[in-house]
């Protein structure tokens, strides 16, 4: 059973063979969430930055996107960890999402942590998008974002990135 006809199952649907028959919901407002105050950031720190530490197996790259030269850092290791360090009250982790990423957990000092799918959903890379952020932190806090990634696929050239 695909993942699309496993979420309408669990949501009141049911499938036949190869028809699937998707309960009618009423449409609901997405919660609003603003984004003033959050749209100034600090800086960039790039992969290739000494704040940063890989734990595991990363292989090092530089890619051109937009006329900018990047440092890019994959794994296909499951368990791989990327850590940075950083002061401020917020922080966006962004990357590209490649058609073989996999699921990434993060965790932000005591929060509990997130888990986000990096994979684009077509055959082809995003050259870059959130795959984590977090607003409203303490001024005073160092906090560190540990990320565990884990393979959608299980083929050995499997890769993510932070």
């Amino acid at each position: 059973m695909t993942r699309a006809a496993k979420l309408a199952v669990r949501n009141g649907g049911k499938q036949n063979g190869a028809a699937l028959a998707v309960r009618m919901q009423s449409p609901r407002a997405a919660r609003f969430e603003e984004w003033k105050g959050r749209s100034r950031p600090m800086e960039r720190i790039s992969v290739s930055n000494a704040r940063w530490t890989f734990r595991g197996q990363w292989e090092q790259d530089r890619e051109t996107i937009r006329s900018a030269e990047r440092s890019l850092r994959t794994s296909a290791e499951k368990g791989a960890e990327a850590i940075v360090a950083f002061e401020g009250t917020g922080v966006v982790v962004s990357g590209p999402f490649l058609p073989t990423c996999g699921k990434a957990e993060f965790l932000l000092d005591n929060r509990p942590p997130k888990v986000s799918d990096c994979y684009p959903g077509e055959d082809r890379r995003k050259v870059n998008d959130s795959m984590f952020h977090a607003f409203g932190l303490a001024k005073a806090s160092t906090p560190y974002v540990f990320a565990s990634w884990a393979s959608r696929s299980s083929s050995p050239r499997a890769r993510i990135s932070p």
